[in-house]
């Protein structure tokens, strides 16, 4: 999506790159799942601000596994009354079914059990990670949105002024080629008219 496109094409130049996570909250799950496709969990993962978040993990892939361990043990940590692994759905095939899985220390390797019997060569899950309470700081968003804005704005404003100034140059030119053929059509009147007397 074009929101996508913009945050990648902003990415290479965040300095505080930490903060990815925020952007990512902001995202609907379309976009983060796109997103995470895109840069990488190595380039997204907060371990310190993990919520908000809907992760779609391939559990064959090392990088996507070793990112569901860590969520595994924050979960573990925060010792929440209510889930932290909110709509966990595995893929059984080519099926989305929810998993239902005790936060406790054996999470980790119930749900390695289960990638392995359950979900087949694939091995998809995803889930929503609302473990931690701290509000979301939405100003590292707001700055992406200005300068993105600012960019298109530029260049619509670049691109306008280029088309109205190549207007007015061929306007120019229209008029003075009316202007020397008017000059034409008055010195061959005037000669005419002097021929004439």
């Amino acid at each position: 999506t074009n929101v996508v496109n913009a945050i990648l094409t902003f990415y290479e130049h965040l300095v505080d790159r930490g903060a990815m996570s925020h952007i990512v909250r902001a995202l609907g799950k379309e976009e983060q799942v796109a997103l995470q496709q895109r840069l990488g969990w190595n380039n997204l993962l907060d371990v310190k601000r993990p919520d908000g978040i809907h992760y779609y993990l391939h559990l064959i892939n090392q990088t996507e596994r070793s990112v569901a361990n860590k969520l595994n043990k924050i979960a573990i940590k925060i010792h929440e009354p209510r889930t932290c692994w909110e709509n966990l759905l595995c893929q059984i095939h080519e099926v989305w079914r929810p998993l239902y899985v005790k936060e406790d220390n054996n999470m980790w390797s119930t749900i390695i059990v289960s990638s392995h019997s359950l979900l087949g060569d694939k091995g998809l899950i995803c889930f929503d990670f609302t473990g931690t309470k701290a509000p979301i700081d939405r100003e590292k968003v707001v700055t992406i949105q200005k300068h993105w804005h600012r960019y298109v704005t530029r260049k619509w404003y670049v691109r306008t002024i280029s088309i109205v100034r190549r207007f007015q140059i061929a306007w120019r030119l229209k008029k003075s080629v009316q202007r020397l053929q008017e000059e034409e059509e008055r010195k061959l009147q005037i000669d005419s008219a002097e021929d004439f007397w």
